[in-house]
């Protein structure tokens, strides 16, 4: 005969879970949707307060971009869609360049200077010097290009001195 332990259960007796632990956590954003979640509302011109507020109201009180769920930042993300239909693309791409890259190519700019940096820009980016509004793949293209003509210019320098 099997004893029973004190919280009622008997050694060796298969283990019963309720139903509401087998669930699993809700998914959480994904890293696009967070960063959508900032763009689209600049975009239409919200400030941080604004957004916060649009985005509570449409998740059930959450604020914050990094605290929504899958579904939740679909839901807040498609009246953003909504919204930015008729406007300008050009300042949003899905497949644009990261922050990173914004910044890595602001100072290229600086260091080979805005002339050359907007025509080197244009003949890469298909008539397009803003790499805001290029594509990820072209504005990858422009920094390698630009590093390129860096480096043939600091080897130059070394070779003449």
């Amino acid at each position: 005969m099997r004893s029973e332990r004190q919280d009622g259960t008997t050694p060796g007796a298969p283990v019963r879970t309720p139903h509401s632990a087998l669930r699993t956590a809700p998914r959480p954003a994904t890293a696009k949707q967070k960063q959508l979640l900032h763009v689209l509302p600049a975009q239409l011109g919200m400030g941080d307060a604004e957004r916060r507020a649009f985005i509570a109201e449409r998740a059930g009180g959450k604020t914050s971009a990094k605290d929504l769920t899958h579904r939740e930042a679909t839901l807040v993300l498609d009246r953003l869609f909504e919204m930015t239909r008729g406007q300008p693309v050009a300042t949003w791409r899905p497949d644009g360049p990261t922050r990173g890259e914004l910044g890595y190519l602001a100072d290229l700019r600086g260091r080979l200077g805005p002339e050359r940096f907007d025509g080197l820009a244009r003949r890469l980016g298909r008539g397009e010097s803003d790499p805001a509004r290029m594509s990820g793949r072209q504005a990858r293209a422009l920094i390698e290009a630009a590093k390129s003509i860096l480096g043939r210019e600091r080897s130059a320098a070394r070779q003449d001195s």
